[in-house]
């Protein structure tokens, strides 16, 4: 996980200003002394706070948003990451259960996001495996004493 987009909730704007401006995307995300996510900061709330009244040597907690959209790492679904961009929300972090940001995500540069570590490719009749395929399925072709599903 890159912490570029990470940032102390003892900064100051200025500092997250800077970091914004170096990052491709707007948005940071704040941490406590645990680690733990307590709230967003973009562009436009650094402007906002500062048309309110607040100064570039502030903390970043004066101008963050504490209700920011996540995922959380137990249970987020393709449901979930479609209503984030209806939101135009493209970068996301995924939460631990206690809070801590695991990772976080440009759903700009990632077009599918799947809750899996292998995909198998198992479509046709299995023509070129013939006649192995003859009688039996593609992934229930054994290898290693193992069917191809298992692995």
């Amino acid at each position: 996980m890159t912490n570029d987009a990470i940032i102390s909730f003892e900064s100051s704007i200025k500092k997250a200003l800077g970091i914004i401006d170096k990052l491709s995307g707007n948005t940071l995300f704040i941490v406590n002394e645990n680690n733990q996510a307590i709230g967003s900061i973009t562009d436009g709330d650094i402007r906002r706070g500062l048309l309110n009244g607040f100064e570039l040597k502030d903390s970043v907690t004066k101008v963050m948003s504490k209700n920011f959209k996540f995922l959380a790492e137990s249970d987020y679904s393709l449901k979930k990451i479609k209503e984030l961009k209806v939101l135009n929300i493209n970068f996301v972090p995924v939460l631990s259960a206690n809070g801590i940001i695991v990772r976080l995500i440009d759903l700009n540069k990632i077009k599918s996001i799947l809750p899996l570590e292998a995909v198998i490719m198992a479509g046709g009749r299995g023509s070129r495996l013939s006649p192995l395929t003859d009688n039996t399925p593609k992934p229930l072709l054994k290898i290693g004493g193992k069917t191809i599903i298992e692995y």
